[in-house]
């Protein structure tokens, strides 16, 4: 600590030598900055903004080439000053994890902040403060946001919007009044703007401020709300509703003012600490103003002047939320590549596997995106840029979400280690997800962005208009324009980058030319077409927003990435590759972007999301019965499930076994349609079956109403009384038989309670899903009698839970590679187990254990010995059997989740399930006969998330109108739809198949998995940015479901092996078949009708008509869908064919392929399901199909597309040269351990 602190000293020293010294004009950056928000009118002219300009269609280039030198040699030697005390703090001083444990920061830890002085970076000497520039604070702000995000906030929300509006906008007073307190004096700053009515709609506060009749002070009365630090601040920056004359009518309005408020003054109060998902240290309180009286020389700036203060203020510090940002993004990149170096799965490192490597290329180049878009505003807003509002606005939004990628896919390559708190990871995730909200929320940003420059673009047209009344004088004007829409329009001239850029990126500098005039083109039009109407066209403008992003991004790089090769940089070859591969990434959005812009297919599919989100809104999709608890429950439970087994029973015994595979997903891979497990929806339950099915939701959901998940996640578990009733009512047992006491429930029924549960609590889900769905699901399909007789009753109401024990330290998903191993004993008697297993749902808690071990098998037919996994029945009172402490992890924390150890445990022969040596064989059919159910638990929860979101969207009010009317809310709204929807559909399909006794649908199952917990993930992260602040606070239980939902990715089979998965298994079918195809052509005559019919079906393929034809299946309001989905079945069918041929066993290793099909198999397997759900609910007319119908359309029109693209992805040339680009960005990341450029200032 006082190694530390005397560090800082050290260079607080140093900012005093040289502020007061010769460096003082290039180390201070105060006047700069306060030029860069209150610009003149003379500085206004002209806009030197790029993306301003690129709605004019005009390239301004001023503020984009060259890269902006961020600092002098002077300015980096000062701020390098810091740096080590800046490291030092973080690593010796400052405890994140502590921080985010208590919520809180130790005095030590605050009391060393002050000292180095980073409470005041942009405060200048004179007051106290450190006077950096921009540039020079995103340094030390990137090392704060590589450790601590929390911290970067609590100390953040103080330096930038905290003290910012008085460094701007304060009188000479008011500045050696308070920059002194706010730099050094140990006094907090806090920005006090949100209320809680008005959220983004920042001119509708109500708080009011009257002048006094003696005029010599204000009466403050309101609340703002999650006031970050306002818990410790004594100097608030508040914003009030005053009275104001307007000077040129006399006429007297309300106008919002901006004040400086001590806590100090008689009326001011704050509440308690929210209680937030993330930077839980920094205290977000409501503050209270109570005829508190301010001063009236505390006004800051002029009076009405408020909302420009406030908007200002928050454009000059966005800039500093990309690069905390861009600093937790270096650490996800550093921590993954640590983990891929060195995991070995499946006797392969994971950076030996492709879609590793795409993973790490795109976190990489996202971080690389982030960094530079930062050090380019920064440095041009301390060049004296006053037009960088709009770039600055792209940066927060980008930063945002690029953060957000990386640290999800950063806990996705460490699987399950990076769902548990000690790496640090779900800590950055839970944090930075407010980034999104605050600050400007970014879908708000997105109107921001394309409204403020359409409105520029628009000026500009207003502007020819008048030129052609006068075209003689104004010629000049008139040619320059007429030229450059020729140029535009017929593909020749337009924009050229290419003098920008170094030689190695002419190509992608010419793939943003494009993209510019592109985007310039369509601005226009829309702009001729819809005129001011353009502002309700909130589909079309969150398009021009995204492509605004990605153009800006695309030039950013391009600039950055020159200048390294230019500057002999040791990573120009590396960003060279990062711009290469981003810019042909972003020229495909923009050109997507564009085409739904214009189409008219998208125009009806906006239409449609609209109808579907208006439907939500009406209906309150996912609201569920509210009832007290019912001592029946159990005796409904029991009697319909009963008479149901012995219905299902009865249809087992009359049921054909099937001699084909008739898996709908695994013919497809061939080229064939097998429809016997789609169309038509599956149906297996008569009316009045479905009414028992009824009567059970009743009970089970006044269960579910008296259940307190927020109780059960802080006690780690629900309470013995929870316990009990599950036992009770046969909820531990569902589908075991009746004769061993269960309820023999059908997976149709499974599917219907998982839904419940899954809309009240995930964490529950895992506790009695890990028990019967798993755990004790191998002694149900491989015990023997007596094996069941034995152990079923104990665990469907014998109190007894069990769990599934497959995962260990070194295996993840790599099952076969277990090294815990069981030995028989000489006599045969039994086997003694050794070993460990790790992340044991259940295992703190478990007595009935299903374990994997290795095993000495002898081969029947060499007589050679090898090891074999085999599976066991392990019950804890063998003895040799204990488990570590529960894990500590990111949600799921009602399951209790520990490591299981196994020393000597002595286990009887008769306990091998299924057979020595069949151990792999046990485990893949146990975790693939339980996936179905997933697809139900996460659609209750998604159906919950969405009745949230619609509750909300209905009853909250900015800008003068519901949220629910504005588009951009519509189009979230409706895809969460959506998404819960083909999520449902594929759950109960599968389950309705399985329960007519098929037995294929193993693919099926896994890509119901892949979907529904990616579904599950987006939609509820939807919910949250629909909710806004709310969403972020615990109180709203979203950010829990959030928390939950992230493990369902990585447990029962991590998603990206399940991809592999799907697409292997299928094309393993697909190549046994061209094998067929082989060996017929050796006997042609005897195979004329297997060669005729293949030949028929590649003439069609191959000449673009006829081909698959699923009209006959659908209802008629779904034929053209059905033609979008055959559409999408042919093209890929072709592709496996073309790649099967190419590659032969090699396909295998072409990752970035296999993925690609991969998708492309889910989508159509979700266009399929919608299809057919929907068609059977337009035949039996139920209230809903209409709906139904909306959202299965608007699903296959998208999903066509993105089927369309990852199929070109896998021929196209030019990708597939970017995967060997990503391929070579992955290995060098890996080489450094992390990313490989440092930041554009050259420090380290």
């Amino acid at each position: 600590m006082f190694k530390v602190c005397k560090n800082f000293a050290m260079a607080r020293n140093l900012r005093h030598t040289l502020v007061h010294g010769t460096w003082r004009n290039v180390t201070t950056g105060s006047a700069l900055r306060a030029a860069a928000v209150q610009p003149t009118s003379d500085q206004q002219k002209p806009n030197r903004s790029f993306v301003m300009n690129l709605f004019s269609g005009k390239l301004e280039t001023a503020e984009l080439f060259p890269y902006p030198e961020p600092l002098s040699e002077e300015q980096r030697e000062y701020v390098q000053a810091f740096i080590d005390p800046t490291v030092k703090f973080y690593q010796e001083v400052n405890d994140a994890a502590r921080n985010d444990a208590t919520a809180s920061v130790e005095k030590s830890v605050v009391d060393a902040l002050w000292d180095q002085g980073y409470l005041g970076p942009f405060i200048p000497a004179e007051y106290g403060g450190l006077g950096l520039s921009n540039a020079q604070s995103v340094r030390l702000s990137e090392i704060s946001g590589s450790y601590d995000l929390g911290m970067s906030i609590y100390a953040g929300a103080h330096q930038t919007i905290g003290t910012k509006g008085i460094l701007l906008y304060g009188t000479k007073e008011q500045k050696e009044k308070y920059l002194p307190q706010l730099s050094t004096g140990r006094v907090f700053g806090a920005f006090a703007l949100t209320e809680p009515g008005t959220g983004s709609d920042a001119a509708s506060v109500k708080t009011k401020a009257v002048l006094s009749p003696c005029g010599k002070y204000y009466i403050l009365n309101g609340s703002k709300l999650w006031c970050s630090g306002g818990g410790i601040a004594n100097i608030f920056t508040t914003f009030a509703q005053t009275e104001v004359t307007d000077p040129s009518t006399g006429e007297k309005r309300n106008k919002m003012s901006a004040f400086i408020v001590e806590r100090g003054f008689e009326g001011v109060s704050t509440g308690p600490p929210e209680d937030k998902m993330g930077i839980k240290c920094s205290v977000t309180t409501e503050v209270f103003f109570d005829d508190a009286k301010v001063p009236v020389e505390n006004l800051l700036g002029e009076v009405g002047n408020g909302f420009k203060i406030a908007v200002n203020i928050l454009n000059s510090g966005r800039f500093g939320l990309g690069a905390m940002l861009s600093g937790t993004m270096k650490t996800c990149v550093e921590k993954a590549a640590d983990h891929v170096t060195n995991r070995v799965q499946f006797k392969r490192k994971l950076v030996e596997f492709e879609n590793v490597q795409e993973k790490l290329a795109l976190m990489a180049t996202h971080h690389y995106v982030a960094q530079t878009l930062t050090y380019m505003v920064a440095g041009n807003m301390d060049k004296g840029s006053v037009d960088f509002h709009l770039e600055a606005a792209v940066s927060k939004v980008f930063c945002t979400e690029a953060s957000w990628y990386v640290c999800d896919e950063a806990i996705q390559l460490l699987g399950g280690n990076g769902f548990m708190k000690s790496s640090g990871l779900e800590r950055f995730l839970r944090d930075m997800r407010i980034f999104r909200i605050f600050e400007g929320a970014n879908d708000v940003l997105r109107m921001f962005i394309a409204l403020t420059g359409i409105q520029k673009a628009g000026k500009d047209l207003r502007e020819l208009q008048r030129a052609l009344k006068n075209p003689l004088g104004n010629m000049g004007l008139i040619i320059a324009e007429g030229t450059k829409r020729v140029g535009r329009s017929v593909g020749m001239g337009g924009t050229d980058l290419r003098s920008f850029v170094v030689s190695d990126l002419q190509n992608s500098a010419q793939q943003c030319a494009e993209s510019i005039d592109m985007f310039s083109k369509t601005i226009e039009s829309l702009l001729v077409k819809h005129g001011k109407g353009i502002v309700e066209r909130q589909f079309q403008l969150a398009r021009v927003a995204d492509s605004a992003i990605d153009i800006y991004t695309m030039g950013a790089v391009l600039s950055r990435a020159s200048r390294a090769v230019q500057k002999g940089l040791p990573s120009a070859s590396q960003e060279l590759l990062m711009a290469q591969i981003w810019c042909q990434e972003a020229s495909n959005r923009v050109q997507r972007n564009i085409n739904r812009i214009h189409s008219g297919t998208y125009q009806e599919h906006y239409a449609k999301l609209a109808q579907v989100a208006r439907n939500i809104s009406m209906l309150r999709l996912g609201r569920y019965i509210a009832a007290r608890n019912d001592p029946s429950s159990k005796a409904v439970l029991e009697q319909y499930c009963r008479w149901l087994s012995t219905q299902a029973k009865a249809k087992e015994r009359n049921r054909p076994a099937p001699t084909v595979n008739t898996s709908y997903m695994a013919n497809l891979f061939r080229g064939e349609i097998e429809p016997l497990q789609v169309f038509p929806y599956p149906d297996s339950l008569k009316p009045e079956q479905k009414e028992l099915i009824g009567s059970l939701v009743d009970p089970v959901s006044r269960f579910f109403e008296g259940y307190d998940p927020v109780k059960a996640e802080k006690n780690g578990g629900p309470d013995e009384a929870t316990f009990q009733s599950m036992w009770e009512m046969g909820l531990m047992g569902m589908q075991a038989p009746e004769e061993y006491g269960g309820l023999a429930l059908p997976n149709t029924g499974y599917a219907r309670m998982g839904e419940l549960v899954g809309a009240a609590d995930l964490g529950l889900a895992v506790v009695f899903g890990a028990h019967q769905s798993i755990g004790w699901k191998g002694v149900l399909l491989y015990g023997t009698e007596e094996q069941k007789r034995k152990y079923i009753p104990q665990v469907v109401n014998g109190g007894t839970i069990a769990a599934f024990c497959l995962t260990e330290p070194s295996s993840g998903s790599d099952a076969g590679s277990i090294r815990s191993r069981a030995v028989k004993s000489a006599d045969g008697s039994h086997y003694v187990l050794n070993g460990s297993k790790i992340w044991i749902s259940g295992g703190g808690l478990a007595n009935l254990l299903t374990v994997f071990a290795q095993t000495e098998v002898t081969d029947e037919k060499t007589g050679k010995k090898r090891d074999k996994v085999t599976a066991f029945i392990v019950e804890r009172g063998f003895g040799g059997v204990t488990n570590g402490p529960p894990e500590d992890k990111m949600g799921i924390k009602c399951s209790n989740t520990a490591e299981l150890y196994f020393d000597d445990v002595k286990i009887p022969a008769e306990n091998v399930l299924g057979g020595e040596g069949n151990g792999f064989k046990v485990a893949m059919n146990i975790l693939n006969n339980g996936r179905f159910g997933m697809s139900g638990t996460l659609a209750g929860t998604m159906a919950e998330c969405i009745r949230k979101a619609a509750e909300h969207a209905t009853s909250r009010v900015q800008f003068g109108q519901k949220i629910e009317n504005f588009g951009n809310v519509q189009e979230k709204l409706a895809r969460m739809a959506m998404h819960q929807y083909v999520s449902q559909s594929m759950g109960y399909m599968i389950a309705g198949n399985m329960d007519a006794g098929h037995t294929d649908y193993h693919l099926e199952a896994a890509i119901s998995k892949v979907f529904a917990s990616e579904a599950a993930w987006y939609v509820c992260d939807e919910a949250i940015q629909i909710l806004g602040g709310n969403g972020f606070m615990t109180s709203s239980g979203l950010e829990k479901k959030l928390r939950d939902i992230r493990i369902y990715r990585i447990f029962e089979g991590a998603n990206d092996i399940l991809r592999l998965f799907v697409t292997l298994t299928g094309i393993q079918y697909a190549g046994s078949h061209l094998k067929e195809l082989q060996r017929a052509f050796k006997n042609p005559t005897a195979n004329l009708g297997l060669i005729f019919k293949e030949g028929s079906r590649r003439a069609v393929r191959s000449m673009g008509y006829g081909g698959t034809d699923l009209s006959t299946f659908v209802a008629d309001p779904l034929k053209e869908s059905a033609a979008l989905c055959a559409d999408s079945i042919d093209r890929f069918s072709k592709t496996i064919e073309a790649l099967l041929i190419k590659h032969g066993k090699g396909i295998v290793d072409q990752q970035f392929l296999l993925i690609r099909l991969a998708d492309s198999a889910i989508d159509i397997y979700a266009m399929s399901c919608v299809l057919s759900r929907a068609t059977k609910s337009v035949r039996e007319n139920l209230p809903s199909a209409e709906h139904e119908v909306l959202m299965a359309k608007a699903w296959c029109v998208e999903a066509n597309d993105r089927v369309r693209i990852n199929v070109r992805r896998a021929t196209n040339g030019v990708f597939l040269k970017n995967y060997d680009t990503m391929s070579a960005i992955a290995k060098n990341i890996c080489a450094r351990q992390g990313v490989v450029q440092t930041n554009p200032v050259g420090m380290v």
